[in-house]
């Protein structure tokens, strides 16, 4: 019987792309991380976390799949409390508005990785008590995509 065969799809299509995408855009201030983890330097910071996987359609040559990732970004609070809602928007504002403008996204046109792209929730009230602890506030943006893996 041979080996079984696969391929990373959601990395390889959908976490390695988003993270090139997020970098390219913030590389100077932006981190972005894929552990749980809370950086000993930096006012914030972005944590990708895979949500769901669900099939849309299966064909012979085919595989649709709609991925589902919580982006978590992070901003220290450094014990000011006065412009933070204001930052904390600014920032979530400009990560919409890169995964708005790159719904359907291909880095070097040349290569596919997904579509339908949609930022489907925000939520401003994702701060846990702990967070605050630690001095940071936290948004939670759900974002999902669609990607079809054609077999060879």
């Amino acid at each position: 019987m041979a080996a079984t065969t696969y391929a990373n799809t959601i990395w390889a299509q959908v976490i390695d792309p988003l993270h090139d995408l997020l970098v390219g855009n913030f590389a100077a201030v932006l981190p972005i991380y894929f552990d749980n983890v809370t950086p000993a330097k930096g006012s914030e910071w972005v944590v990708v976390t895979p949500l769901e996987d669900n099939e849309v359609e299966r064909t012979q040559k085919a595989d649709t799949r709609r991925y589902t990732l919580r982006l978590d970004y992070f901003l220290r609070t450094g014990g000011a409390e006065g412009r933070l809602t204001q930052l904390l928007c600014k920032r979530v504002e400009q990560i919409k508005h890169l995964l708005f403008v790159s719904g359907d996204h291909d880095a070097t046109g040349a290569a596919y990785y997904w579509h339908d792209g949609v930022v489907q929730s925000v939520n401003y009230e994702a701060t846990t008590d702990e967070d605050k602890a630690a001095g940071f506030r936290r948004v939670t943006i759900t974002w999902a995509c669609t990607s079809t893996e054609i077999y060879a």
